[in-house]
């Protein structure tokens, strides 16, 4: 997974969780509390891109993200990666 900030050098993550409202990541650099991201993710076959905002810090440079509101192709492709008809 990639994240990138509205400035600087895009950041390599790890997902931990993938849920309907936002996942759970492991950032090689600190993310700040309420920064705004944009996320490049391949999942189970599947691009998925959009915007997500961090929540908190949680151990191990582990951090919860909230999902933006998500374009359409990536709501129905997180939905049906995740079990469901859509977000």
């Amino acid at each position: 997974m990639t994240l990138v900030r509205g400035r600087g050098k895009p950041i390599s993550s790890r997902t931990v969780d993938v849920g309907r409202g936002g996942m759970r990541v492991c950032s090689e650099r600190p993310l700040g509390i309420d920064e705004l991201l944009s996320f490049d993710l391949l999942w189970q076959d599947a691009h998925l891109e959009g915007r997500a905002r961090v929540l908190r810090e949680d151990v191990g440079s582990t951090y919860a993200l909230r999902f933006e509101p998500l374009g359409a192709r990536t709501s129905d492709a997180l939905g049906r990666l995740l079990g469901g008809v859509g977000l």
